[in-house]
């Protein structure tokens, strides 16, 4: 008996490879994806907090209350002194010959940060990447399921091709992914929390919340028949529910109208946008200005403006500001002020800190060495955090600079959308898609004719008969045009559509158009057809 257990006994050493991202990362991340409203309230919280962190005053005259502010001399000796107390300065140097030692870093009374605020709530990405991780997969699907996730709509639903995924699992991480896998790892992220997350359609939604359901009803062993009904009307006859032919409905079903009801009222209760920000925890921003905007100069328009104003216009010198040239003119994208604030350390505690290090060494009370781990934390904290905003206005700039050059029809005439995904934008400029994706969630953008988020930009290609690729946006307002031009009598099906559109040289399937038709919110033929 005893061997037999022995033998059960084994020691298994299992080698995988991951990335675990550093706190600075985190922060990084968390602040790439807040919309200009919400990174600026993050940026006061971090200000509130952290002592050691302020922000740059437009002008300081905190030297010499007597000093004349039109005396060029004395403005020019007032930045030589700015330059010599450069916070900036000789603090790397602390960071590693600090005589503050590690434990008294650790020994630090954590009363301190017991009241600290938290002002940041997770968004719902990062909560599904939070579950993901918790999922143990190996590391072949948590690399799907994080790629699934960075390409989700505003509302929660998957509709990229398995393809681009695919393709992009293999090229940066080596992991040979096909289609089937995709499927069976997305088939997991739809149970995740919420529940219905990563669908592509809508049906697939409601279909896999009420599932969930049914399996919490069966592990209270209290299955309540609307569930039921509820799942075999999306899963057998949605067709009938979408047109609202309630007593087809209830024949197929064989259900009275009593029983019938509170199935429909159950299907209502699921959630149709399990990514919207409705019922998310996080906060909802409301802002009226856009977060980046882009400006176009036709050369003959650069030519006529004189020195000053050209270079106030371009944005030559000022932070948050980038320049496109092309052959057309020069694009300028100017992010919000907001995105680009000032910040730097504090002197006050710059001099507290030369004064604990000059102090003779008797004089190193317990106290003092308190003080220096704290500003020493405080410092981390506030480079780190000034590092994060400076590399989220970088990444802001680069990904708008790219998209520019994507679309410098659309951006300098109003017209002419080119088909944009974006893995276009993360090969231009060597980031990942999930990356991307972060930087335009939730972002708007004011052009010379319109304002529109971010989003709006990306969109499908549709292939041409010739060789080239129309935008499904385009197609998308062929199809609404159509419709509204339809003879109410006889309203033109999805087929009758697909056969336009394929005379007009555009190859398309007509699944595509009835997912495009239902993305415009237009109901299916029969339900338009006025007799």
């Amino acid at each position: 008996m005893k061997s037999e257990q022995r033998s059960t006994l084994q020691q298994k050493q299992k080698q995988s490879q991951g990335q675990t991202l550093s706190p600075q990362q985190i922060q990084y991340v968390k602040l790439l994806q807040l919309p200009t409203l919400a990174f600026e309230q993050r940026v006061k919280s971090e200000l509130e907090t952290n002592p050691l962190l302020e922000e740059e005053p437009l002008w300081d005259n905190s030297d010499s209350e007597s000093s004349d502010p039109l005396d060029p001399t004395e403005e020019s000796e007032s930045d030589a002194q700015d330059e010599e107390q450069d916070p900036s300065e000789d603090w790397e140097e602390y960071l590693q010959n600090s005589e503050a030692s590690d434990d008294v870093v650790n020994q630090r009374p954590p009363e301190q940060d017991m009241d600290r605020p938290d002002p940041y709530v997770m968004n719902l990405l990062e909560r599904l990447e939070q579950e993901v991780h918790l999922m143990d997969l190996d590391p072949m699907d948590e690399a799907i399921a994080e790629q699934i996730l960075g390409s989700l709509d505003d509302d929660g639903y998957f509709r990229r091709d398995e393809t681009a995924i695919a393709d992009r699992l293999a090229f940066d991480q080596g992991f040979p992914v096909n289609e089937q896998d995709i499927e069976r790892v997305r088939q997991l992220v739809m149970r995740l929390d919420p529940i219905g997350v990563a669908a592509k359609t809508l049906q697939e939604c409601l279909w896999v919340q009420l599932d969930e359901a049914i399996r919490e009803e069966e592990a209270a062993n209290r299955i309540l028949s609307a569930t039921q009904n509820a799942l075999r009307i999306v899963n057998e006859y949605w067709d009938e529910f979408q047109a609202k032919q309630w007593t087809l409905l209830q024949e197929k079903l064989s259900l009275p109208e009593e029983e019938l009801t509170p199935a429909i009222e159950r299907i209502r209760s699921c959630n149709p946008k399990p990514g919207s920000i409705e019922g998310d925890d996080s906060p909802q921003w409301v802002i009226q200005e856009p977060d980046v905007r882009v400006y176009f100069f036709t050369t003959s328009e650069l030519e006529q403006l004189d020195t000053t104003t050209r270079a106030s216009w371009l944005g030559t010198g000022i932070d948050g500001t980038t320049q496109i040239e092309t052959e057309e003119g020069v694009f300028v994208v100017k992010l919000h002020p907001r995105n680009a604030p000032k910040l730097r350390v504090s002197r006050q505690y710059k001099e507290m800190w030369d004064r604990l290090q000059e102090a003779s060494p008797g004089a190193q009370s317990r106290e003092n060495e308190e003080t220096k781990a704290f500003i020493k934390d405080k410092m981390d904290a506030a480079t780190w955090f000034m590092d994060s905003i400076e590399q989220r206005k970088q990444t802001f700039l680069k990904t708008m600079s790219a998209i520019v050059k994507q679309q410098t029809v659309f951006l300098s005439t109003g017209k002419g959308l080119k088909p944009m995904i974006l893995k276009d934008i993360a090969n231009e400029i060597g980031m990942d898609i999930s990356t991307i994706s972060r930087v335009v969630k939730g972002k708007s953008l004011q052009t010379p004719y319109a304002n529109l988020p971010l989003r709006d930009l990306f969109t499908e290609g549709i292939p041409l008969a010739d060789g080239g690729e129309l935008s499904s946006t385009e197609v998308k307002e062929k199809i609404r045009a159509w419709i509204q031009q339809e003879d109410p009598s006889a309203p033109l099906g999805d087929q009758a559509l697909t056969d336009q559109l394929n005379q007009e040289g555009i190859q398309i399937a007509r699944r595509t158009v009835a997912k495009y038709r239902e993305l415009l919110q237009i109901p299916v033929a029969r339900r338009r057809k006025e007799s």
